[in-house]
């Protein structure tokens, strides 16, 4: 079976190992839902499959003992190929994907498979939640809407779990919260039997018996309260996991607390540093009809408005709780608008960041009642999470405001560049101009010679920049690309007969930095310029080679020789007299490289290290010899 490569697998493995989820032990949230999967589909097979690079694994499983499978042959390889789609497959032998499978030709003998794509949030697959028969069928319309619904839920089980660490020490209070309740069921019972017992003894026991009702009637309204709590907290890290906007984000806490935390109303608020240090009201929910409008809300404990339970919770960063706001305790303000609509009670809980509140949120209740200490930590956590939401969004909109600003300033730098290599090449094309008309000017074949020469030097210069600025890589040249212009500009320059020379070029791709492209330019500017005034003069027709080649040890050889007449027998006195030959052997050792002559015929080498390029920069340095 041809084993199915995503356009953009390397971000979904990506996204996979983000989550940390595989070879860890098994966790009962998943195994349940292998366990509903099975059942609902009625499958003696179910498993949670997450996609390796070469594998499947089974964070859980039902019906199979192994943990894992190869990749190659597996049903979910398909699955994850469209992310929208449950891969229902009734007859594996049937099917020309799967009929040689390992897991239909031997154990499981798979005959049916469906499976849904679990996708994350960012849009990669992970794997996928699929059941598994060992007889040809299909899934009923009511199982493939619960295969989808469970398939969902393992998505937000992974987000969840990934949050794990920010998250731990909620957890472990949910588990304590979880525990306390338990207990008070548990009471709850003792408290049923000693009340049946108690009624058998009503003439003698109905004292005890009405404080035991009393106990039991505080309790269910405990555990209520607390079970409240915990759906809202629930919701709200739920909340957390998808937000993207901070106002959005606040906007749905506030509603979650009023339709699942039974508040009347609901509002969440910053604090100024300002003179008035005052509180500003930024989202909003339930039964408000404009109360907060009304309100000159301030920090301030010398303002009578900042004496209450908001300004309260704001200095001292804690919970505050008014059981009654109509206590003369509470200093509550606005009291009359406040029971106009309906307000009775009030709990304030600090929105920290560092020790500091530099927010609150706010709940309103429609009765006059205590809060239960476990309750109160629930929404305490509630609060702590939003305060690390806020952060979480704020670091994330700062960090893309950076991101903005650096490719601004990146756009910028390249267009600066790309003016300075553009105007150097113009200035050095002005200067080559000037030394033609120079030339043009000598009566002295020898000052024209020169001339020329300085032409063609400042001309590779040029090339260069023009080079630069046109690729729109300012850091790196290619010097196949450079070396051949310059080669075929220099065989125009020297206005030679058509044919009667042949240039060959047999140049290997090369980048390198600007400090080594300048010396390879004129090196070869030098010796092709000499070969054609020496070599080929007078008329002389033949074969000009130019090449760059690697060699051992990671070094290049640059390469010009032809088969002109030769050297001369006086070589080495004129090349101690030669101006270009000098400034040859200066260029070479500059490059950190060796310039070997080989006679009869003229052939010179030279030797170079290519500059080692830094990827994220493009930018190097010419190594230096140990």
């Amino acid at each position: 079976m041809s084993r199915f490569v995503h356009d953009t697998e390397v971000d979904r493995l990506r996204t996979l190992r983000r989550y940390r989820i595989l070879d860890t032990p098994a966790e009962d949230g998943f195994d349940e839902l292998a366990f509903l999967a099975s059942r609902i589909c009625q499958t003696p097979i179910a498993y949670v499959s997450l996609i390796d690079e070469d594998r499947q694994w089974f964070k859980a499983k039902v019906g199979i003992s192994t943990a894992e499978t190869a990749r190659d042959g597996a049903f979910c390889e398909q699955a994850i190929v469209r992310p929208d789609e449950i891969l229902e497959v009734p007859d594996a032998q049937a099917d020309s994907r799967f009929a040689t499978s390992p897991l239909v030709i031997s154990e499981p003998f798979a005959r049916f498979y469906a499976g849904v794509p679990l996708v994350a949030p960012d849009g990669g697959v992970l794997g996928a939640l699929c059941v598994i028969d060992r007889q040809p069928r299909v899934l009923s319309g009511d199982q493939r809407t619960g295969l989808r619904a469970l398939g969902r839920q393992a998505v937000i089980q992974l987000e969840l779990r990934r949050q794990s660490r920010d998250l731990m020490d909620e957890v472990g209070r949910r588990k304590k919260v979880e525990e306390d309740v338990r207990e008070q069921n548990e009471r709850l019972e003792q408290s049923r039997a000693e009340t049946s017992r108690l009624l058998d003894l009503a003439e003698e026991s109905r004292a005890a018996l009405l404080s035991v009702l009393e106990d039991e009637q505080h309790t269910s309204r405990a555990l209520a309260h607390s079970n409240r709590a915990l759906k809202m907290l629930s919701r709200c890290n739920e909340a957390l996991i998808w937000a993207q906007d901070e106002s959005a984000l606040l906007d749905q806490i506030c509603r979650i607390a009023v339709e699942l935390g039974g508040h009347l109303m609901a509002w969440v608020g910053y604090a100024e540093d300002d003179a008035e240090k005052s509180i500003r009201p930024i989202a909003r929910a339930g039964s408000e009809t404009g109360y907060l409008d009304g309100l000159a809300l301030t920090w301030s404990r010398e303002r009578p408005a900042g004496r209450g339970p908001a300004g309260q919770c704001i200095r001292e960063a804690r919970p505050v709780v008014c059981p009654d706001i109509g206590d003369p305790a509470a200093e509550f303000h606005a009291l009359e608008e406040a029971r106009k609509r309906g307000y009775r009670s009030v709990i304030c809980l600090p929105i920290r960041e560092g020790g500091r509140a530099f927010g609150l949120l706010a709940l309103y209740g429609a009765e006059a009642q205590e809060i239960d200490a476990g309750e109160l930590k629930s929404l305490q956590d509630l609060a702590d999470d939003l305060a690390f939401g806020i952060g979480a969004i704020r670091s994330r909109v700062v960090r893309e405001e950076a991101e903005r600003a650096l490719v601004a300033s990146l756009r910028e730098k390249e267009a600066l560049l790309k003016e300075v290599h553009h105007r150097v090449k113009n200035n050095l094309q002005v200067i080559a101009s000037l030394l033609r008309m120079e030339g043009r000017r000598s009566v002295h074949e020898a000052a024209k010679s020169a001339l020329g020469q300085m032409q063609g030097r400042i001309y590779s210069m040029a090339l260069l920049h023009e080079t630069l600025y046109r690729s729109g890589n300012f850091a790196s040249v290619d010097l196949k690309s450079y070396l051949g212009d310059l080669t075929r500009q220099l065989f125009r320059s020297h206005a030679l007969q058509p044919g009667a020379v042949q240039l060959h070029l047999d140049l290997a791709s090369l980048r390198v930095d600007i400090d080594q492209a300048i010396p390879c330019g004129l090196i070869v500017n030098e010796l092709a310029s000499n070969s054609l005034r020496h070599g080929f003069g007078n008329g002389r027709t033949g074969d000009l080679w130019i090449s760059l080649q690697p060699s051992q040890n990671g070094e290049f050889v640059l390469t010009v020789r032809d088969n002109g007449p030769g050297l001369p027998e006086d070589f080495e006195d004129r090349r101690r007299q030669s101006l270009g030959l000098q400034l040859v052997s200066d260029l070479a050792r500059q490059l950190q490289g060796r310039l070997n002559v080989q006679g009869p015929q003229a052939q010179f080498e030279v030797t170079l290290t290519p500059t080692r390029l830094d990827p994220a920069t493009g930018t190097g340095r010419i190594p230096r010899p140990a």
